[in-house]
């Protein structure tokens, strides 16, 4: 049986959530609205979820990437919960 650990993990491994929010679908691909979900990790790194019919899981280094990426000329914002 294992141990339930009921300790906080150290300060340094807060993790952040966001949503994108495409106000234009330049690609006709994503749609607009809320398209994808996402996480920022303790050290920088980005976790990206798109639940759509074709889910897919994306990781950036920086939160810079994912609006270089997915930013669109600021058509898709990132909006922290």
């Amino acid at each position: 049986m294992h141990a339930v650990l009921t300790a906080k993990p150290p300060e340094h491994s807060h993790i952040t959530t966001f949503h994108l929010l495409r106000l234009a679908d330049e690609s006709g691909v994503s749609g607009v609205g809320w398209v994808a979900e996402g996480a920022v990790f303790s050290n920088g790194w980005v976790v990206l979820v798109w639940p759509t019919g074709t889910p897919s899981l994306n990781f950036y280094e920086s939160i810079e990437a994912v609006e270089a990426v997915h930013g669109h000329g600021g058509l898709t914002r990132i909006v922290f919960d």
